[in-house]
């Protein structure tokens, strides 16, 4: 029990590392990946060739993450979606970026697939373990 504390709590930071990660992206003035120098550049040009898909997979990943080993109850996907909006709001003042509504739809697509990946492969186990008892 101790150890699935801790895995939770280690899920947890990770997770906010990610998001963390995700709103500072969002926040800097540039919104080209490649001139981030933490960032592999083989990564950076993919995410810039690429533009709003780049918010579905980057959505994708975190929610694929948080709905496997934090939850995947209807509050987690909807803090998820709020915080595809919230990082991209702020963009509306800074000069070199632009509030977009596609990105925010493209960050809710990401994390809808995630949601799916994890949620369908767990009912159907759920229901078979349920249909094997009896």
């Amino acid at each position: 029990m101790k150890s699935l504390t801790l895995l939770r709590g280690l899920a947890f930071a990770v997770a906010t590392l990610g998001a963390a990660g995700l709103a500072y992206l969002s926040l800097l003035p540039s919104p080209f990946i490649t001139e981030v120098h933490w960032i592999p550049l083989g990564v950076g040009i993919w995410a810039d060739h690429h533009g709003v898909v780049r918010n579905t997979v980057a959505f994708f990943v975190l929610g694929f993450f948080v709905f496997t080993f934090i939850g995947r109850r209807w509050p987690h996907f909807l803090s998820l979606c709020a915080f595809s909006a919230a990082i991209e709001l702020p963009q509306i003042w800074l000069p070199r970026r632009t509030f977009d509504l596609q990105d925010i739809s493209a960050g809710i697509e990401g994390l809808a697939f995630a949601w799916l990946i994890v949620v369908i492969p767990h009912f159907i186990y759920s229901r078979h373990r349920a249909w094997s008892r009896d």
